[in-house]
């Protein structure tokens, strides 16, 4: 199960890393780890650095994939996005915390991308 679980969520990364890239974003990181946890991707969107936790699920029975985004695990993106740019030369004025959540059925997936935070 945890394994599948593992499959999953690579698979709903994957997916939205390719999703942002045809929206016009750069992708600068993919899992990007320090000691507060990981940043599922870092990506560069028209000049915004966006920090994005993707949440995958394979089904809406227990509600949306972004209502999994609660205020710790915000502050964990936060602790995090706070490292990566004191270790960064370039200094970033726009910067964004986004979800993308992927829902993947019988093959098939939908994507939603959550600009600026939680949405219900």
């Amino acid at each position: 199960m945890k394994n599948d679980n593992m499959k999953l969520g690579r698979r709903g990364e994957d997916i939205a890393a390719g999703f942002l890239v045809k929206n016009g974003c750069a992708v600068l990181e993919r899992n990007y780890r320090c000691r507060y946890g990981e940043i599922d991707i870092i990506a560069l969107d028209h000049g915004v650095l966006c920090f994005v936790e993707v949440k995958t699920r394979s089904r809406k029975d227990y509600g949306l994939p972004c209502q999994a985004v609660d205020w710790k695990k915000e502050q964990h993106i936060k602790r995090c996005a706070y490292v990566y740019l004191q270790n960064r030369k370039k200094k970033y004025e726009d910067i964004r915390i986004d979800i993308v959540e992927v829902i993947c059925t019988g093959g098939k997936y939908a994507v939603r991308w959550i600009k600026g935070g939680r949405a219900a």
